[in-house]
């Protein structure tokens, strides 16, 4: 569905809030009438990382009961990549990681104390130096945090948040042929 409108924005909401559907994904920002979409929330920026260890496994962390990529809000003053990288050090204990690309920015929108929040993060592709034991950050909500083969992730991202599949889908061939850099 697109959408120029102030009345188009809430034609989209009523449908979400009156379906199964409970989340809106928007998959290009360069669409005809973004910018009323986005004028209609408070935009909150995070970041986040794909990361490929040395033996070309995959990061994934447990949230909430969903696997999970690790990313997180931006802090003021803060760049995309420098975020990405704190982001994944945080939540996982990783060290030594270098971000080889830059991969689809994905937005998601959702309802936190009666205000609509429309929150893009920007992702990148990123290697680490070593495959070095993780450690999940249990004050966010993180359950695990592992190395998995590229078949245990795709598998595991297959059940993920759609914006994440969808992330996934459209990083693959990025993915597969950083496995072996």
């Amino acid at each position: 569905m697109s959408f120029s409108t102030e009345n188009d924005v809430q034609e989209i909401y009523d449908l979400a809030e009156n379906s199964s559907v409970k989340a809106i994904h928007i998959y290009d920002s360069e669409l005809d009438g973004f910018k009323t979409f986005q004028s209609q929330h408070k935009i909150v920026e995070a970041a986040g990382g794909i990361v490929i260890s040395p033996s070309g496994k995959i990061l994934l962390i447990e949230r909430l009961g969903k696997w999970d990529l690790p990313k997180g809000k931006m802090e003021k003053g803060e760049g995309k990549k420098e975020a990405a990288i704190r982001e994944v050090q945080e939540e996982c204990g990783v060290t030594e990681l270098s971000i080889l690309e830059t991969l689809p920015t994905s937005f998601h929108t959702y309802e936190q104390k009666g205000k609509r929040i429309l929150k893009p993060t920007y992702w990148y592709l990123m290697k680490s130096s070593l495959e070095e034991e993780l450690i999940a950050q249990a004050e966010e909500g993180i359950t695990a945090a592992e190395w998995l083969t590229f078949e245990e992730a795709n598998q595991n991202m297959m059940s993920s948040y759609n914006s994440l599949k969808d992330l996934w889908e459209r990083s693959l061939e990025q993915i597969q042929s950083s496995q072996t850099l």
